[in-house]
């Protein structure tokens, strides 16, 4: 892996365009908002050459505006770290339209109902909302394969080459990041060394990061220390202080995990982490927004689907004897236990045995694996919202006989009871079904990164992200 030296025509256009993170975001909201009125008023000019000018109603352009750029910001839809050529990222945007679809529909219906001087275009409204989808999608596709295409004339330096350096080059791997990357030691050595000596493709530990810096920091896109702040000499620290604020941006692992991977390195953070970074648990007004949501919201969700809660239990007990509703003890906010229910996916006495479900687990009774996939089996746990034991949106609420063993086994777990167990969450939508006490410990750092950034706007992009899940059947 080598530093370019000089740049060539197509790297300068990189580094001096749209692969700029200052103005990534800025550009694709100026896009979208330009495409949303451009399909709007142009398909009124078109149907109505003469008189469009009369359907311009600036309330209406704005909650086609609000309803759609919103939505899709908090999927991800304007970060640059989205991989926006992926199925997943095309199947959330899909999805998203159709909430903004029904959203601005019925906002703009329901304001025009009570002010008779707006009459929008209900057609090129409708166009608007059905058509943006498409073309976002098409000009989505080709930024974000012409950003890949740059990324090799990036390089990611790391400063660290001990478990903590390995570690995260493994992770790096393991995410494919498309950078270039450099591991530079903390300590002058006599020689290059490898860091993971018995990996054929591990990379060289060097030592002479200044030098390099000097020589081609215009294709460095951050440093990264991959190595405890306390071990690093205070010179070192002194000049990375100084590069911070003037060139080449410097991030400890949690920082760079928290922009990159939308998680907390538990490994890699001492237990004074949440001293230091703290937690964003400090608006009780927002607990209280949340709170009346989530009566208001189960009701309804409880009141839409009254039919199937009536008709599951039949279908469970055809298939399987014993009773229709699965009964067990979780663990809640500030550790207490409480009874959490579920439609019975399993045979009875099915928790005696493993703790974990694998995808073909012979425990599954017919119409459970329906119910997993769908998440229709989780509709119970509306009165456990109800009753305020649990929320929509937090951690999952685990069995008291798992917590009590990953609390004296994986560090931070006991900081998932700081809030509220939800029916879905942040590790939910972005981690498969965890089978064993790895997997608890991959959750844990999205879960942390949700209790650290605690808000309105991630508990939203959460219930969209959901719908994904429940529609592509993700479930288990």
């Amino acid at each position: 892996m080598e530093f370019h030296a000089e740049d060539s025509q197509e790297a300068k256009i990189h580094k001096q365009g749209i692969n700029d993170p200052p103005f990534y975001r800025l550009i694709l909201l100026v896009l979208d908002a330009l495409l949303i009125l451009g399909i709007y008023i142009g398909s009124l000019s078109i149907r109505y050459p003469q008189t469009f000018q009369q359907f311009l109603f600036w309330d209406a352009m704005g909650i086609l505006l609000t309803a759609t750029i919103i939505p899709l910001s908090l999927i991800g839809g304007h970060s640059k770290t989205t991989d926006m050529q992926s199925l997943r990222f095309m199947s959330e945007h899909v999805i998203v339209s159709a909430f903004s679809f029904l959203l601005a529909s019925f906002c703009i219906y329901a304001i025009s109902a009570f002010n008779v001087d707006m009459a929008p275009a209900r057609f090129n409204v409708s166009f608007t909302l059905l058509l943006f989808p498409i073309i976002s999608l098409v000009y989505r596709r080709q930024i974000s394969s012409r950003i890949n295409q740059g990324q090799r004339f990036k390089s990611l330096i790391v400063l660290g080459s001990g478990p903590v350096a390995q570690d995260f080059y493994r992770l790096l791997r393991h995410h494919k990041w498309p950078h270039d990357l450099r591991f530079f030691s903390i300590k002058a050595t006599e020689h290059s060394s490898t860091l993971i000596p018995q990996d054929s493709q591990s990379p060289i530990v060097e030592d002479d990061l200044f030098v390099k810096l000097s020589i081609s920091q215009g294709d460095i896109v951050s440093i990264v220390l991959a190595e405890d702040t306390s071990n690093i000499p205070r010179e070192l620290m002194q000049k990375l202080v100084t590069l911070h604020f003037s060139k080449i941006p410097v991030q400890t692992l949690d920082t760079f995990f928290a922009r990159e991977w939308k998680m907390v390195p538990t490994g890699h953070v001492s237990l004074a982490w949440a001293f230091e970074k703290g937690f964003r648990l400090n608006s009780p007004s927002y607990e209280r927004f949340k709170r009346l949501s989530d009566i208001i919201l189960s009701a309804m969700i409880l009141i839409i689907f009254s039919p199937l809660l009536l008709a599951l239990p039949l279908l469970i007990r055809m298939g399987s004897s014993g009773p229709a509703i699965f009964r067990q003890t979780r663990i809640g906010r500030h550790g207490r236990p409480f009874t959490l229910a579920k439609f019975r996916t399993m045979r009875t006495g099915s928790d005696n045995a493993s703790r974990t479900t694998g995808e073909e687990d012979n425990r599954i009774i017919p119409f459970g694996k329906f119910l997993r996939k769908s998440r229709l089996d989780e509709l119970p746990q509306l009165w456990n919202v109800l009753k305020g034991e649990m929320s929509l949106i937090g951690p999952r609420a685990e069995w008291a006989k798992c917590v009590e063993e990953y609390e004296n086994k994986i560090p931070f777990y006991h900081f998932r009871h700081v809030v509220k167990p939800g029916i879905t969450g942040w590790a939910q939508v972005n981690y498969p079904y965890g089978k064993d006490e790895t997997d608890a410990e991959e959750k844990l750092k999205y879960d942390l990164y949700y209790i650290r950034h605690f808000s309105f706007g991630l508990d939203l992009s959460i219930c969209l992200k959901t719908l994904y899940v429940m529609i592509s059947a993700r479930g288990r």
